[in-house]
């Protein structure tokens, strides 16, 4: 039994320490997720084309954007593929990529969401409440594999959570999140913009300002609906 329990911890401490050498790659892990990114997009696309009936998941939109935000900076892609009411979003900028899965259930998007930011891998709920068209409010927490530039697999702890509130009006929004990170003083962000639709596209511009760090936060993009 002795011989079995020292075989077992070796296998055990071999393969923490083979996950965190894989977390721990930070030059290129971020550019690998991205080049995965795209070609998840590319078979989406095709699938597209091939396939629009309703029993088939298809692109339904592609969101191009740039600028800084309460959750990204720079560039940054999301794709939504869709099949009735079940969506699968994936996003990526320079510093992270993730993924949500999840389903509509009438006024309720209820979704398990991951990924991985400075090459953190982090899981967490995503919900959001959309009652009516002018309203809608969002919660998102998740919890991470050690911290932020640290990835360490037997360390679980909390890692950010984010709270927003929407109202539209027109072509018009305004809102406020709560976005707070790891052991970071809480930021409220008040924030509004435009979002214009221009046939299959929408395209969109809006300020945020942290209260925290006292700045304005802009940014800009399009989205493409399929």
């Amino acid at each position: 039994m002795q011989n079995i329990d020292f075989f077992l911890y070796v296998c055990y401490n071999d393969g923490i320490e083979r996950l965190q050498y894989l977390f721990t790659k930070r030059r290129c892990a971020v550019k690998k997720f991205t080049v995965l990114f795209l070609f998840i997009l590319f078979f989406a696309l095709v699938g597209t084309v091939g396939a629009q009936q309703e029993d088939h998941y298809h692109l339904s939109s592609l969101t191009v954007s740039s600028g800084e935000g309460a959750l990204s900076s720079g560039i940054f892609a999301s794709a939504t593929i869709q099949n009735n009411n079940t969506k699968l979003i994936f996003e990526v900028c320079s510093s992270f990529v993730q993924a949500m899965y999840g389903k509509q259930v009438g006024d309720f998007f209820i979704a398990g969401s991951g990924g991985a930011f400075d090459n953190t891998p982090w899981v967490g709920p995503y919900v959001v409440y959309n009652p009516a068209n002018w309203i809608s409010l969002t919660t998102w927490e998740g919890a991470s594999a050690g911290v932020d530039k640290h990835p360490d697999i037997k360390h679980i702890q909390f890692y950010f959570a984010y709270n927003n509130l929407r109202l539209n009006y027109s072509v018009l929004y305004l809102q406020w999140s709560l976005i707070h990170f790891q052991k970071d003083v809480p930021n409220n962000l008040p924030g509004g913009g435009i979002s214009l639709p221009l046939g299959k596209y929408t395209v969109f511009a809006g300020c945020d300002y942290s209260l925290r760090d006292h700045k304005p936060l802009y940014s800009a993009g399009v989205t493409a609906a399929f």
